[in-house]
């Protein structure tokens, strides 16, 4: 029943947005905005961030649980890995520009999806990050999202090796504070 309602309630926002002239979040085509990669980044995460802001500012001006079980505003919420794709399409045409380091970051943090999907934008961010940018004084927060599968047995070695080699002290410290909370500290 809850299936039903919720194909029910996709099928009218989508001619709800579409009589108005504005296509649903859940149908619209994200584009890779022109630019440096610098400002590519930038445009994408902004565009991100405006929308989860939307979504937000829609989320807390719904009056009563009824209009958020209708499932409206579950379509409306920006997915992070529609997103998480334009900045991996940077990263990977410019991987020595310094602004993939902060695409495959934010795919890293934004966009955790258990090991097991190869493929997932998390999974490339993880392994570009583990091979190519793990002494980078920006990979901390990335290394709290090795503590959300205590069952990735290579995490700990990376952690250790970001608190023992990272030159950034603000890293080591999120790397010891991971290392903790996957420890049981």
């Amino acid at each position: 029943m809850r299936i039903i309602s919720l194909l029910a309630a996709a099928a009218w926002l989508t001619a709800t947005a579409t009589a108005a002239g504005r296509p649903p979040q859940l149908l619209q085509k994200l584009t890779l905005p022109p630019g440096t990669p610098a400002e590519q980044v930038k445009a994408v995460i902004g565009q991100y961030n405006a929308a989860k802001a939307e979504f937000q500012k829609r989320y807390e001006a719904a009056k009563s649980n009824e209009e958020l079980q209708q499932g409206l505003l579950l379509f409306m919420m920006p997915d992070p890995h529609n997103y998480a794709m334009l900045l991996i399409e940077v990263a990977e045409k410019h991987p020595k520009d310094p602004a993939a380091v902060d695409a495959w970051l934010w795919v890293g943090t934004h966009c955790g999806t258990a090991p097991e999907h190869k493929n997932s934008p998390y999974a490339r961010a993880k392994a570009v990050l583990i091979r190519d940018h793990l002494m980078d004084p920006r990979i901390g927060l990335f290394c709290q999202t090795l503590t959300l599968y205590s069952f990735n047995t290579t995490a700990a070695g990376i952690l250790r090796e970001v608190l023992a080699k990272n030159p950034g002290k603000q890293a080591r410290a999120h790397a010891a504070f991971a290392l903790a909370q996957l420890l049981g500290y």
